[in-house]
């Protein structure tokens, strides 16, 4: 396995599991969580997990249609993930309030990012199709 996969696969399981500590606290607050609450949350984590890999292979392909943009994007994108797994180290030391909140910004954060990757890829590749004659 390549530097580059596995550098991936920690930023994706350090993802994951920010996501489903998030989900984990919420649910021991309830005081009877019924399953389909549980596995509804499981799911939520899941589908974040496959839309920031589907983030991270447009990032991907984004470097070979407008290089520029792909450094400043990934430059972005590895910042964003270095500080979610700094903050996953001390996550569990602050109260759930505070965990809310900073879970709910690092989600709006990386769904920002990855709206920005998805339009800057739609943008380089719409912009060559319309330059062929």
């Amino acid at each position: 396995m390549s530097v580059k996969h596995n550098i991936t696969a920690i930023t994706l399981c350090t993802t994951f599991m920010l996501l489903l500590a998030g989900c984990q606290s919420r649910i021991k607050t309830l005081p009877s969580t019924p399953s389909s609450s549980v596995q509804n949350e499981r799911q939520a984590a899941e589908t974040e997990n496959t839309q920031l890999q589907q983030c991270r292979d447009e990032l991907d392909a984004l470097k070979s249609v407008e290089a520029t943009q792909y450094g400043i994007n990934k430059a972005e994108f590895d910042r964003l993930m270095g500080g979610a797994a700094k903050y996953a180290a001390v996550r569990n030391k602050v109260n759930n309030g505070t965990q809310d909140t900073v879970d709910a910004l690092y989600r709006y954060k990386v769904n920002r990012l990855c709206a920005e990757i998805k339009q800057s890829l739609l943008k380089s590749l719409s912009d060559r199709a319309e330059s062929i004659k």
